[in-house]
């Protein structure tokens, strides 16, 4: 898998900066497997919760925010909930919300240990019903 070859934290900068320039790989990817589903649009800062969104014929939109994150831990939680808030907020027509952060969630499942992938599947913000909140790491 080309995830696992890729150090993220080498990533070249872009705009002088390492997480401007995984925003922008994170676009070109979401543009490159949605081009022809409908409009897609590229946002810059500030974002209105999203770095770019989708807009279906059937006027619902489609948003992915990206997250420079190596750990996810309350604060960085936080972040993704402010950023899932403006998104409904400022596109009320979202019925899917994309996550995007470069790492893998750890779910070795060992009873009584949470770990990344039990707090992901716990995170109420993106619980809500008529959206799917979704993440690729």
């Amino acid at each position: 898998m080309l995830a696992n070859n890729i150090n993220w934290k080498d990533i070249k900068s872009y705009e002088y900066s390492q997480n401007t320039a995984f925003e922008e790989v994170v676009c070109q990817l979401a543009y490159n497997e949605n081009k022809e589903n409908g409009q897609y649009i590229r946002v810059k800062a500030p974002d209105g919760g999203v770095e770019s969104y989708l807009i279906l014929d059937n006027e619902e939109e489609i948003g992915w925010q990206a997250k420079y994150f190596f750990d996810i831990q309350d604060s960085q939680f936080k972040q993704i909930k402010k950023s899932f808030e403006t998104a409904i907020t400022k596109h009320p027509n979202l019925v899917k919300y994309y996550v995007c952060c470069p790492i893998d969630r750890a779910d070795p499942r060992i009873p009584d240990k949470k770990y990344l992938q039990d707090r992901w599947n716990d995170f109420e913000p993106l619980n809500r019903p008529g959206i799917v909140g979704d993440s690729t790491f």
